[in-house]
């Protein structure tokens, strides 16, 4: 008895589908070089702009704050005796509070418009060459307020001379934000010092005649030199 066996015929591959395995094979090779190539310098990019932008935003808001609060009078009072040198230098602690209070509720309406909004960069920007700078589709860039801005009055004093002592007062402002592009995210703090005071007065400061009132050293850090 013959026994006869049938060969089991082999299933072709149709074109198509390997048209298809293929673009896929293709889009996941794109996606990866996108995301190890091209995402972390668009997201550099997003960082530093972002830090740019808000630094802007705080400088223009303290110093508009600023003016407003202090057209005729000083961050500091300074008293001196009838020799003429210097035996008192007093914050303005109520202006200084109402301006610290300003700038903080000014700076945090600022970021959530720009939460709302977000910025933009086109995508040229990645290739860092000026021909395609505005070239491509814009990237949109969120970010997120990590609570409030943090406020910090910084006053310096230091010799100017004979018998005269040159004062700084500035405003350090921090933000906390995250900062979000497609597939990245990352927390940033962007501190900015708002210079508010450089003149030059006659007579010596001694150490224990600066009197920062409610503001302490948490609020407002002196330090002098000689």
């Amino acid at each position: 008895m013959k026994y006869y066996t049938c060969k089991k015929k082999r299933r072709k591959i149709k074109p198509w589908m390997l048209i298809i395995l293929l673009m896929i094979l293709i889009i996941n090779l794109v996606f990866m070089i996108f995301d190890k190539k091209v995402m972390p310098n668009v997201f550099e990019i997003a960082k530093l702009t972002m830090k740019n932008k808000t630094t802007q935003l705080i400088s223009d808001v303290s110093m508009e704050a600023y003016n407003e609060l202090f057209i005729s009078e000083s961050v500091l009072d300074i008293s001196t005796d009838k020799e003429g040198n210097i035996n008192m230098i007093k914050a303005n602690t109520m202006k200084l509070n109402k301006l610290n209070a300003i700038i903080s509720k000014k700076c945090n309406e600022a970021l959530d418009r720009m939460r709302s909004e977000g910025i933009k960069i086109p995508f040229g920007w990645v290739t860092n060459s000026s021909i395609y700078y505005e070239v491509g589709p814009d990237i949109k860039v969120n970010i997120d307020p990590i609570g409030n801005v943090s406020t910090k009055f910084v006053a310096n004093f230091e010799s100017a001379g004979i018998n005269q002592t040159r004062y700084t007062v500035s405003l350090e402002v921090e933000a906390k934000l995250n900062v979000q592009v497609p597939l990245y995210m990352e927390e940033i703090s962007v501190k900015t010092e708002v210079p508010l005071v450089d003149a030059i007065t006659v007579g010596k400061i001694p150490d224990t005649a600066i009197d920062l009132g409610s503001f302490g050293k948490e609020n407002f850090q002196a330090t002098g030199k000689n």
